[in-house]
């Protein structure tokens, strides 16, 4: 059994991922999330999609730098 501050950082870290997650396009989090957290193959996202193979590597291009940003101001944010 985890000990409780080691679930409260967990549930914040959870926290900050859907926080910045929710400030993504609706492109881009889509082909984040099934990429990066559900392991899907840009081939795979391609067609449950249906759009071609580098429209995916595109959206997961920004989406990627867009987290970054985010990530860093939420960081930044959180050391004041």
């Amino acid at each position: 059994r985890a000990d409780p501050s080691e679930h409260l950082e967990k549930r914040q870290r959870e926290q900050r991922l859907q926080s910045i997650l929710s400030r993504l396009s609706e492109r881009h989090r889509a082909a984040f999330i099934l990429f990066e957290i559900e392991g899907m193959s840009g081939e795979q996202i391609a067609a449950l999609l249906q759009i071609p193979v580098a429209t995916v590597w595109t959206r997961l291009h920004h989406a990627r730098q867009k987290f970054t940003l985010l990530l860093a101001e939420q960081q930044k944010k959180e050391d004041l």
